[in-house]
């Protein structure tokens, strides 16, 4: 695709964005209306809904926290209910991750009870940065694989031009569970940035217990928690997935714990082609990278396991804001033989991942080239 093509075409997915915008304009939805969310919400939304005229038709408890079967003498079901498209959702109170990782298409289109534009966007909103490298968010754009990747690479880019949450693009399928690029029975993946084994427990499942996962993690609290967890085929390494081996200071924040100057406790880092070397490794089928920023430094210490093992890949690309495109155009340009999605999974800015499928994994073909 040529560079006008190009923009012409990202030009046509954020206008079409632009038309699915989700904040709640009860002028323009008329209803009827599904509530999901916090059920300590469901009232405010119930009476939000019918003062503009419009009906409530029941509730949706996305956690089955709710215990009664109605509320306001209206219809509680649990789970996520597949209702027609016709009926539209409105999601009550504050958002989280979890009631959007691999959400349902009603919920992933919902409308917010609460205003996005501005939300915990930390100041991603920055047209001027956004337009300074527009050549490089095009050129990534045109080497999506898919239309579902080019329409919510498009919805990211609107999203933070507005400084509006609202326009991002919710996956229907789970973080790490992308239905082309994902864990299969008997592969050996490695998860750098495991946090305490809820993306390992995924991988497990996704393998049917029949496989291994060598899981990274340099906080050495959260590492204990990892090894405590019972997940078949477990392998913990509390090292931090860097360019070569060295000791760096850390800032211990939960999931969010990073490499910093000046960071309260140590930790050890480690190339991961020295770690496939040192547990002799005879393949690595997927690669998981989400290390809150060092993930260019990580694919600087994998370049021999990329080459040799050709893996699945599946790399964050948000934690900073170059990320989004200067991550995926370093791989798209020394990996030959990928072809890349894009997927969101949340209701703002963070947790973008990118998946990388090697082309023989799918056809049988040769193997292509690593121009590194």
């Amino acid at each position: 695709m040529g560079e006008a093509s190009t923009e012409g075409a990202l030009e046509r997915w954020v206008e079409a964005r632009r038309r699915l915008r989700r904040a709640w304009d009860p002028s323009r939805d008329r209803g009827p209306w599904i509530v999901a969310g916090r059920p300590s919400a469901w009232s405010a939304a119930l009476e939000a809904v019918r003062a503009e005229g419009d009906r409530v038709i029941g509730f949706v408890d996305l956690l089955w926290q709710h215990r009664r079967p109605l509320f306001r003498r209206r219809p509680v079901w649990p789970g996520r209910w597949p209702f027609p498209s016709p009926v539209r959702w409105l999601f009550a109170g504050t958002p989280r991750k979890r009631f959007f990782d691999g959400a349902p298409p009603p919920l992933a289109r919902c409308r917010w009870q609460v205003p996005l534009a501005g939300w915990r966007q930390r100041g991603r909103r920055d047209p001027a940065y956004l337009e300074a490298h527009a050549d490089g968010l095009r050129a990534v754009f045109a080497r999506l694989a898919d239309d579902a990747s080019r329409a919510t690479y498009a919805s990211l880019i609107r999203g933070r031009l507005e400084g509006d949450a609202g326009y991002f693009a919710v996956a229907p399928h789970r973080e790490y569970d992308h239905p082309v690029v994902r864990a299969a029975p008997g592969e050996v993946v490695i998860d750098a940035g495991a946090y305490d084994g809820d993306s390992a427990r995924r991988f497990a499942w996704r393998m049917r217990g029949l496989g291994t996962v060598v899981a990274l993690e340099p906080d050495p609290v959260i590492f204990q928690r990892l090894q405590r967890r019972r997940i078949p085929g477990l392998r913990p390494v509390r090292a931090g997935a860097w360019s070569h081996r060295e000791v760096l200071s850390f800032a211990a924040a939960g999931s969010s714990g990073r490499i910093v100057d000046g960071g309260e406790v140590r930790v050890d880092v480690d190339a991961i082609d020295a770690i496939v070397e040192a547990r002799r490794l005879r393949r690595v089928d997927l690669i998981k990278l989400d290390v809150e920023g060092a993930e260019a430094r990580a694919l600087d210490g994998a370049a021999r396991t990329l080459a040799r093992h050709r893996p699945k890949l599946q790399v964050s690309i948000y934690h900073r804001p170059r990320d989004l495109f200067e991550l995926p155009r370093r791989l798209m340009e020394t990996l030959d033989g990928y072809d890349w999605y894009v997927a969101h999974h949340g209701p703002w800015h963070t947790e973008t991942d990118l998946y990388g499928m090697p082309r023989e994994r799918r056809s049988g073909a040769g193997r292509a080239r690593w121009r590194g």
